[in-house]
């Protein structure tokens, strides 16, 4: 039977249901092609989604307004940047979520709100806490 599986043991399952059912050579090649065709036809409708959710997001009326299209896609990047790690990355770019319009409008105003939060203070050794405590009016914050 010739090779449609890239792992060794899918192949060798296929093979097996074969010959447990008896299916002809003929008819098992059939059944593989069917289902190449099948994944394939899979395959080019995600493509076509991933395409579609990109053309959705450069027309998205949000995205385009405030600071413009690029500063709104800037800050759904920085989000991922920093939050997320080379898994999440990785997931988007293998499932093509990275393209849709309803995840770049989330991670997009997270990003501006994050802006608008100010970063913590450093934490303050034990000697500066010391001298606050002590004389509190010198020190301004």
């Amino acid at each position: 039977m010739k090779r449609y599986f890239h792992h060794q043991s899918l192949h060798d399952h296929v093979q097996a249901v074969v010959r447990k059912h008896g299916l002809s050579p003929q008819l098992a090649q059939d059944m593989m092609q069917v289902h190449q065709a099948h994944a394939e036809y899979r395959r080019s409708r995600d493509q076509a989604l991933v395409r579609q959710w990109a053309e959705q997001a450069k027309q998205d009326p949000e995205l385009h307004s405030g600071a413009g299209m690029e500063a709104n896609i800037a800050h759904a990047r920085d989000v991922v940047r920093r939050f997320g790690d080379a898994e999440l990355r990785k997931t988007l770019d293998r499932t093509g979520m990275g393209n849709h319009p309803a995840l770049i409008r989330f991670l997009s105003r997270l990003g501006r709100e994050l802006q608008k939060v100010p970063p913590p203070k450093p934490a303050l050794s034990k000697q500066e806490a010391a001298m606050r405590d002590l004389y509190p009016t010198m020190f301004k914050d």
